[in-house]
């Protein structure tokens, strides 16, 4: 498991930013996600007519803590299970995560 911090700066709109936890899979996705050059549609979270989307990259995030008992007590916090079937927990803010469908990977360089 990994709490990361999201943060990007989109100029004299402001800045996306986002606390979330993901299990292995929720990892395994957002390193997907990098390698493949995915282009996330987050629309006008920074609101009306801002249409916010760019390439995710490793810059725009940071890991925060591996720790996994630490992390639970983070999740309990929040009132989450950690025991549940879910790839990854949106803490606060944006989540990349929230914005990019699998099935449909818009702007990846994925064969």
């Amino acid at each position: 498991m990994q709490l990361i911090r999201f943060d990007v700066y989109c100029g004299r709109m402001g800045s996306i930013e986002g606390v979330f936890v993901l299990n292995e899979r929720g990892v395994k996705t957002l390193n997907s996600i990098v390698e493949n050059e995915c282009e996330i549609h987050f629309g006008d979270v920074l609101g009306k007519h801002s249409d916010i989307s760019f390439e995710i990259k490793p810059q725009h995030y940071t890991v925060v803590t591996e720790d996994t008992e630490k992390i639970k007590v983070v999740l309990e916090a929040f009132g989450l299970n950690s025991d549940t079937n879910r790839d990854y927990w949106t803490l606060s803010g944006i989540n990349p995560l929230d914005y990019y469908d699998a099935l449909n990977p818009y702007g990846c360089d994925e064969e």
